[in-house]
């Protein structure tokens, strides 16, 4: 799980978008848009500095497409690599938060049309606190 940090800091950055963004983290949401997305959370690494006692924190900051079964994946894609370019654009202004890249697009469903068809993009992030 990644800190509250990352994760509130992300949350905020991915509100601003121009698609329709859900934190469904716990939540519960029954989206009606054509696509829409959120975000779930993935460390690779932690460490503590033993002589600050500074953490780190690497991973990766999982952008979930979703939209309606049967329409194909043109919109979906296209949705995903756009907030993924955004989101890199973003910075963090204590300087603790660093995204490094965007990951291309991958299908997250299988394929399949189940309630929604789901494409993640991945971004890999740094935090030090």
């Amino acid at each position: 799980m990644s800190s509250g940090y990352v994760r509130n800091m992300v949350r905020g950055w991915a509100a601003s978008s121009t698609s329709p963004f859900y934190d469904t983290l716990n939540k519960e949401h029954d989206p009606k848009d054509a696509v829409w997305f959120t975000v779930e959370f993935e460390v690779e690494q932690s460490s503590r500095d033993t002589y600050c006692g500074d953490e780190s924190e690497s991973g990766v900051i999982e952008l979930v497409f979703c939209g309606q079964p049967g329409n194909g994946d043109g919109a979906i894609i296209a949705a995903a690599e756009a907030e993924g370019k955004r989101l890199l654009l973003q910075s963090d202004p204590a300087d603790q938060l660093s995204l490094i890249r965007a990951m291309p697009p991958e299908e997250f469903s299988a394929g399949d049309g189940d309630r929604w068809y789901r494409v993640i993009v991945g971004i890999e992030y740094q935090y030090h606190s």
